[in-house]
Order: C-alpha cells, then sequence, then structure tokens
C-alpha cells in the first residue's frame, strides 16, 4: 500500500500518461486540521480492589486483653477503617515460624510422617528415590 506522500512523488517524477496512480484523487490535508492533543494535566487513579477490614493498635490490646467486651458497648463494632500506625490485616501472612528442633521434629519429624497416611506416602516416596535422611 503506497502512502499520500508517495503517490505525490511518483506523480511528479512519472508522466501523468503513464502513471497508473493518476487516475487516484490526491487528497490534501490542511497543516492546521488536525486537532492537537494535549497531554492530560490531571491523572487520576482508580482502585479496582476493595480495602480488607483492619483492626487498630488499641483495639487489638483490648481483644488480647479481654477489656474490650466489658469496657465497649455490645454496638461498637470491632473492625475499623481508619488507618493507624500499627494496622493488622486480617487473614494477613503471620510470623509462625519457631526456630526450634523440637517443633520441627513434630511437625515434620520421622514420627509425625509414620503417623498420618499421606506422611507415610511422602516417606515412600523418598526411600523409593533412595534418599539417605527420610525426615527431620
Amino acid at each position: 500500500m503506497i502512502c499520500l506522500r508517495c503517490t505525490q512523488r511518483l506523480q511528479t517524477r512519472v508522466p501523468p500518461t503513464i502513471s497508473a496512480l493518476s487516475t487516484l484523487p490526491t487528497l490534501r490535508l490542511p497543516a492546521r486540521s488536525l486537532p492537537i492533543r494535549q497531554p492530560p494535566s490531571i491523572r487520576t487513579l482508580t482502585i479496582s480492589t476493595l480495602p480488607r477490614p483492619t483492626l487498630s493498635a488499641q483495639q487489638r490490646l483490648e481483644s488480647a486483653s479481654g477489656l474490650a467486651a466489658a469496657e465497649t458497648p455490645s454496638t461498637t463494632s470491632t473492625t475499623s477503617t481508619t488507618q493507624g500506625p500499627l494496622t493488622l490485616v486480617r487473614g494477613g501472612k503471620r510470623d509462625t515460624y519457631d526456630p526450634s528442633h523440637r517443633v520441627r521434629k513434630r511437625r515434620v519429624g520421622f514420627l509425625a510422617r509414620m503417623r498420618s497416611r499421606t506422611g507415610r506416602k511422602i516417606l515412600s516416596r523418598r526411600k523409593t528415590k533412595g534418599r539417605a535422611v527420610l525426615s527431620h
């Protein structure tokens, strides 16, 4: 496909009787006919997900100590949308790693593997693969 500039160049170089493109109408647009697009000065940000309900630090301390039920009326909500300095997201990640050999042996040790059916399957897979260490 040939652009308009190329057809104009061809028409000037080749005589119009020989040129097959001479039958095409030439379109000339004025220089200012196209609108000049201004960049947007203010860009808005849309958030597609809603924030999760959070607990403020004060509410966590009260609920942990058991004073929340005695001191606050039952009409108040336990969730707050205010963002305090320390906020806790429900269902978020928690620090559950306890670097203790006893805890590790209790969770993933040989006897723990022998207690459950899936643990026995893990041990049998490791045994058939030829692992020297079957579990912790």
